[in-house]
């Protein structure tokens, strides 16, 4: 690959990493939750999306920030499930979203956390907001309207996209591939024995 394709490909990388660095708040749209879940959930997040410590192994849900998937759990949502499905889907979904939070909360600085509960409070806290949102996606129309959200997705935004980012660096890396196709024709093409290729010793 020339040096000058190499550069540009590296600088659309770093500029792709960097719209990723930084994912938006989910705010609590698409079901209502006690005042003091909302209250802890709302500053959790803002302190999460300030300081940049989003945990990115397992995706958001827009609107229900006590949930995040796996591409297991996307593949078993589905709109018809039976009660207990819907149940078993909700409290693992649920269990991964509890396990982020706490990786994020313990990766804010110091000063942030001030006015949160303690760690293992903030757990018991999560677990109880938790176990009151799966009373209420129980529910069918809850369920239902939560299915309808679950986008298998990608770390970047979607303004990105629309951006051209994606095409330009599709365009950077078949270019790459190219180059480094003529260049394996090239090496293989030439003779066995060649002046500036040493021959290996076995």
């Amino acid at each position: 690959m020339s040096t000058g394709l190499l550069i540009a490909s590296l600088l659309l990388l770093g500029l792709l990493s960097a719209c990723a660095a930084k994912p938006p708040m989910n705010v609590i749209q698409a079901q209502q939750l006690p005042a003091r879940c909302e209250a802890a959930l709302g500053k959790l997040e803002y302190l999460i999306h300030r300081h940049a410590v989003r945990d990115a192994q397992h995706q958001l849900v827009p609107g229900y920030p006590l949930l995040r998937t796996n591409r297991l759990l996307l593949a078993l949502a589905d709109t018809e499930s039976s009660g207990s499905e819907r149940d078993a889907w909700i409290q693992r979904a649920s269990q991964l979203a509890i396990a982020d939070y706490l990786i994020e909360f313990q990766n804010l600085p110091v000063s942030a956390v001030a006015d949160l509960p303690a760690l293992a409070e903030l757990e018991a806290l999560l677990n109880d907001c938790a176990w009151q949102q799966l009373g209420r996606l129980q529910q069918a129309e809850q369920w239902h309207r939560l299915v309808a959200v679950l986008q298998p997705g990608s770390e970047y935004f979607a303004g990105r996209r629309l951006l051209g980012l994606y095409p330009i660096t599709n365009l950077a890396m078949k270019a790459g591939i190219r180059e480094w196709q003529q260049d394996t024709r090239a090496l293989f093409n030439r003779p066995a024995v060649d002046a500036d290729m040493p021959l290996a010793v076995w």
